[in-house]
């Protein structure tokens, strides 16, 4: 996995600073105490097998799953109280694999419910000229029900969806699975322009070896401790 740095004068504040997170599903514990923080224009790789629980914690973080350990800090503030829209309109915006889109809306349906509230039409049509470079290929599907669209395609529309929110804190889960190998070129170039950019940075969850990405940070989710590259107290834990 590449590693690297954008030299950038960062907030002291981190952008996520998430404290021992735990989560289950009814009676299952799945995560035990997860310890992540995020600085500006930074990105991370949040690695695991498959039910290691890295889609869950990105579900925590965006407030799709109840946190029941200490807290999660956006900017500074706590927002284990803050219900998932809330937490979209402070920039923090979760696009999960093949998923978060709507299958009997089209295309262009789709992306217009991306709009937040305050969003001018203006500035929408500008962002999503700006997502539609990353991937021109939905030009040509304006018209099919999203449903219809192959896993890659609705991929595709689904990380859209996630950048025309303007996040400020990305969450990606396995943003690379089922793209061609064009495809995967332009969003690693978009995302690495992303996180260059003032105040902003991402989470890829993912369980390949490597990312086409230059990785500041990599946080494996396996029972025990883990120390990524140049984070030695980051430690992660999951229940057995």
């Amino acid at each position: 996995m590449n590693t690297g740095m954008h030299n950038h004068v960062v907030s002291s504040v981190p952008m996520l600073d998430a404290r021992e997170v735990k989560a289950s599903y009814g009676p299952v514990s799945v995560l035990g105490g997860v310890t992540l923080r995020v600085a500006e224009h930074e990105i991370v790789g949040l690695r695991g097998s498959n039910g290691c629980g890295k889609s869950t914690f990105l579900k925590t973080v965006a407030g799709l799953v109840k946190n029941q350990g200490k807290s999660i800090r956006f900017r500074g503030a706590i927002i284990d109280g803050l219900p998932t829209h809330e937490r979209a309109r402070l920039g923090i915006c979760m696009a999960p694999p093949h998923k978060g889109i709507f299958p009997t809306l089209s295309v262009p349906e789709n992306l217009a419910l991306a709009r937040l509230p305050g969003v001018t039409g203006e500035q929408h049509r500008k962002s999503l000229m700006e997502a539609l470079e990353v991937f021109p290929d939905l030009r040509s599907e304006s018209r099919c029900p999203a449903g219809s669209l192959s896993g890659g395609e609705q991929q595709m529309l689904s990380i859209t969806r996630a950048i025309l929110m303007n996040p400020k804190l990305l969450l990606l889960d396995e943003p690379f699975r089922g793209l061609a190998n064009k495809q995967r070129g332009r969003l690693a170039a978009y995302l690495e322009g992303f996180a260059a950019r003032s105040t902003r940075a991402l989470i890829v969850a993912h369980h390949e070896e490597s990312l086409p990405l230059p990785i500041t940070q990599v946080l494996s989710l396996e029972r025990g401790k883990h120390c990524g590259p140049g984070q030695t107290e980051m430690i992660s834990s999951l229940t057995e």
